[in-house]
């Protein structure tokens, strides 16, 4: 209502006017229950909630707060919207306005925020133009997105992980296919050429017979290399002397190294101690050093000095392998003992030695690391636990292996050059030799023969070793401590499995003929023993 004074008919008077405001009371009464309806919403939200006007911030809810580690709204009102970001977020602010001016799009974006405490947090915000108390501003809704994006990193690296794991089976199955396709000429390769060195040669015969020798053998390690990384098998550990092996690597390259104009210093220490390992296994480690710091000098230099050195640390035996080759560059140092890397050329190297060699010393208990600078060589290191009170007495010592005198070996193998390398390595050894090339086939000649020694190939078409075992198990189970396994090694854990269970020994294809000689041998005169 209004008055106002006037006259009316000459005296003085009062004039009313009346206004009807309920719809505008009704309308302020509106407009609060919806601010605090939206207040009690912002509120209650799990969300942080702030309002922009001019580049600063008007409003800001408890969530808000509580995401930035804030205790009141004091210390984020008033504030320029850049106050919380990392610094790396304030850069971009500018680029986001730009597109938002230009585009009209508004994504929704990830920021890392540095909390009052220090720790840097990952949020997810969207802003929405709004008009707040007559003025233009902006609804920013915020969302601390950390745990997730931790989750999501976690489950990535367990995804990334599970795709290597599949391609590394994969590998592993291929490899050891193809490698176990190999194995069979190489066997008959290496037992030809060392059935040939074992006769009387002319000089230059005997040298070209060696070459091939020496680049089977190399095929050879190539092979086991490739097995042993898709095997991932477990070593058999025993008492060994590591001088005796470092002795006898160094001599197997001596004559490689002099050709190489390459000088090797040998420093075996002084009662060194034993320690456990797969004997095989670590004599390979050492061989791929050697090579490995042979092909570094030949590249650098076309010579230099290797130096060996054995050294009590404590509980441990420390190895040194050292070379004045090439060096290895800083940023390869992390990735040397990874599987398939290698710095030599093309065809030059698998990327498997050392990454193999690293394998090994880890499962005997032991660390392998390297110390390089590029240009001024390397030093590889082997450490390996020593076994408490143990002597030189105490390391495993070679068996003579007797003639055969006769007695029976009957073969078991589907592969014609294995036979046949295998019968005439044994028949000069004194051996009776007789064999199949299947399983179904040595059935029957086994009802009524009785051989000394079986040599049973796992793997043939028709029947495999495995069933041949269990029908000797049912008809001639006195065999059953004669057989000797021979395999192509093949990556198959329910085939290792069987032939652990067995507890017959296992030749392994290709096989030197030493190694051919000294297990029948042992097998034999066990038997004859018992």
């Amino acid at each position: 209502m209004a008055i106002s004074l006037t006259e009316y008919e000459g005296k003085p008077a009062m004039v009313g006017t009346a206004f009807d405001i309920t719809d505008r009371k009704g309308a302020e009464a509106a407009l609060e229950r919806s601010e605090e309806l939206y207040r009690a919403v912002a509120e209650g939200m799990r969300d942080g909630v702030s309002i922009n006007v001019n580049d600063q911030r008007v409003y800001v809810n408890q969530a808000f707060l509580d995401i930035h580690g804030l205790k009141d709204a004091s210390q984020a009102i008033g504030k320029p919207i850049d106050t919380f970001y990392a610094p790396e977020e304030k850069r971009k602010i500018a680029t986001f306005a730009d597109l938002r001016r230009v585009t009209g799009f508004r994504p929704r974006v990830e920021r890392r925020i540095i909390r009052q405490s220090g720790e840097a947090r990952t949020i997810e915000s969207v802003v929405t133009p709004i008009t707040y108390l007559g003025e233009s501003a902006r609804l920013v809704v915020i969302r601390d997105i950390t745990q997730r994006k931790q989750a999501d990193a976690e489950l990535e690296t367990t995804r990334a992980n599970l795709i290597q794991a599949e391609k590394m089976s994969a590998i592993g199955q291929l490899v050891a296919g193809v490698a176990h396709e190999l194995n069979n000429p190489l066997a008959g390769v290496l037992g030809f050429t060392q059935l040939l060195l074992r006769t009387e040669l002319p000089e230059e015969v005997r040298s070209d017979v060696s070459a091939i020798a020496k680049n089977a053998n190399r095929a050879a390690n190539i092979v086991k290399q490739l097995l042993s990384f898709a095997r991932n098998q477990d070593a058999v550990l025993a008492p060994v002397e590591l001088n005796l092996i470092l002795e006898a690597t160094v001599a197997a390259k001596r004559d490689d190294l002099r050709t190489a104009k390459i000088e090797t210093e040998l420093d075996l220490g002084a009662d060194v101690s034993l320690v456990m390992a797969d004997v095989s296994q670590i004599q390979s480690v050492f061989l791929n050093l050697i090579e490995n710091a042979q092909y570094a000098m030949t590249e650098a230099n076309g010579s230099g000095t290797l130096s060996i050195k054995v050294s009590l640390r404590g509980e441990r035996v420390r190895v040194s392998v050292t070379d004045n080759g090439t060096g290895i560059k800083a940023e390869n140092l992390s990735s040397i003992f990874n599987p398939f890397f290698t710095t030599k050329g093309i065809g030059m190297g698998t990327g498997l030695g050392l990454s193999v060699c690293h394998g090994i010393v880890m499962g005997s208990g032991g660390e392998m690391w390297v110390e390089s600078e590029e240009g001024k060589g390397a030093t590889f290191y082997v450490e390996l636990p020593v076994i408490p009170g143990s002597t030189d007495a105490d390391a495993p010592v070679a068996t003579a292996r007797p003639g055969g005198n006769g007695a029976l070996v009957y073969i078991v193998d589907d592969e014609s050059v294995i036979r046949e390398v295998a019968t005439r390595a044994l028949s000069r050894a004194g051996y009776e030799v007789e064999s199949t090339d299947s399983a179904p086939a040595a059935i029957i000649a086994l009802q009524n023969a009785n051989p000394d020694v079986v040599l049973l190939d796992m793997k043939m078409p028709e029947m495999s070793g495995q069933e041949l075992w269990q029908v000797l198990e049912a008809s001639r189970p006195d065999l059953l401590a004669k057989v000797i396994w021979v395999t192509g090694a093949a990556v198959d854990p329910i085939i290792e499995a069987f032939i652990e269970s067995t507890g017959r020994p296992v030749l392994d294809k290709p096989f030197n003929l030493e190694d051919l000689e000294r297990v029948v041998a042992e097998v034999f005169d066990a038997n004859r023993a018992g």
